[in-house]
């Protein structure tokens, strides 16, 4: 075997390990309350010399041969090469013929694939290539306490990331993110259960706010709350049977300034809030499903007392009441 080639197996090998910590790396973030356990990495074999004969060399279908390599420890690995010499594919294994990884080559001898296993023979990653030589996608197999977590990352030609998501194999998500030119944009994360749990968006990289899911011991969504950036209350929603019953949002310096309520998870009513330049509530306007206002109560200070004056569409007042305590309590 060829140095250049021996080379190649135990690049492979640690290339495959620092795959594996890259991965464990970039969804470390990812995961909220999604608890990996403690991780291991994998022991891979390790190749010594290969014995000083001959190559064994098998002509296959088109022109193609297989070329063979036993190493000292009985592990062996065989490539096959195209009739013009360019390599197609690398497969290594132990010596009692469990494969350990595989590469693929583009037809001009690229590495396309990288497809690693475990003693066992289950999969442990599997990397794609850009004929360019770019990342394409990679995926990483990591077990904790029974559970396999499989988790993917996808990027552009250019090599700027796409995406990336995380599920168990029975196909319950775990996490998943979104890229905007190679910038986060967004990121969810799911309970064990595969219920939404926290959604963040975020402009150039940069978080702008996040949404937390609450439920019940029955698993049914009860309320969610947003935050901004800085962990001011953005918004809340309550629920009731899986319907959305109201929401309200508050702007930066945590004020209501919209609250929608609903009726068998459609808008019923709702209401808008303005202030004044000191900050203080001057109105709160009351609109019907069809957007059409009707009445408005109107904040008058006094001192320390606050009164409120309620108007309906037609400027007629019908009502005016002094707030309890005297106070702007709302």
């Amino acid at each position: 075997m060829k140095k250049s080639d021996k080379a190649v197996v135990i690049v492979m090998v640690s290339l495959v390990a620092v795959l594996i910590v890259v991965a464990v790396v970039s969804f470390g973030g990812a995961l909220g309350d999604v608890s990996l356990g403690e991780f291991k990495f994998p022991e891979f074999p390790k190749f010594t010399e290969a014995k000083q004969n001959p190559a064994e060399t098998v002509t296959l279908n088109d022109g193609e041969y297989a070329e063979t390599y036993v190493y000292d420890d009985g592990a062996y690995d065989v490539t096959v090469y195209s009739k013009d010499g360019v390599k197609i594919r690398n497969s290594y294994y132990t010596k009692k013929d469990k494969l350990l990884f595989e590469q693929v080559y583009y037809e001009n001898g690229t590495l396309k694939r990288i497809t690693s296993y475990n003693e066992d023979g289950t999969l442990e990653g599997d990397y794609e290539y850009y004929l360019n030589g770019n990342d394409k996608k990679s995926t990483t197999y990591i077990e904790s306490d029974g559970v396999v977590t499989v988790y993917v990352t996808e990027y552009d030609e250019g090599g700027a990331k796409l995406r990336d998501y995380s599920h168990n194999t029975d196909g319950t998500k775990r996490s998943e993110s979104t890229y905007t030119d190679g910038e986060l944009a967004s990121r969810i994360y799911y309970d064990e259960n595969g219920r939404l749990l926290m959604e963040t968006t975020y402009t150039n990289g940069q978080e702008e706010h996040s949404c937390i899911y609450h439920y019940d011991e029955n698993g049914e969504m009860t309320h969610d709350s947003s935050y901004y950036a800085d962990g001011t209350k953005r918004g809340e929603s309550t629920y009731t049977d899986g319907e959305v019953t109201n929401k309200v949002y508050y702007d930066e310096k945590g004020r209501v300034t919209l609250e929608v309520y609903y009726k068998d998870g459609k808008e019923e009513n709702y209401y808008i809030c303005t202030y004044g330049e000191d900050g203080r509530l001057t109105d709160r306007t009351y609109y019907d499903a069809g957007g059409e206002w009707v009445r408005i109560e109107t904040y008058i200070y006094d001192g320390e007392n606050v009164s409120v004056v309620t108007r309906d569409r037609n400027g007629n007042i019908v009502e005016d009441r002094l707030l309890e305590g005297g106070k702007n309590n709302e």
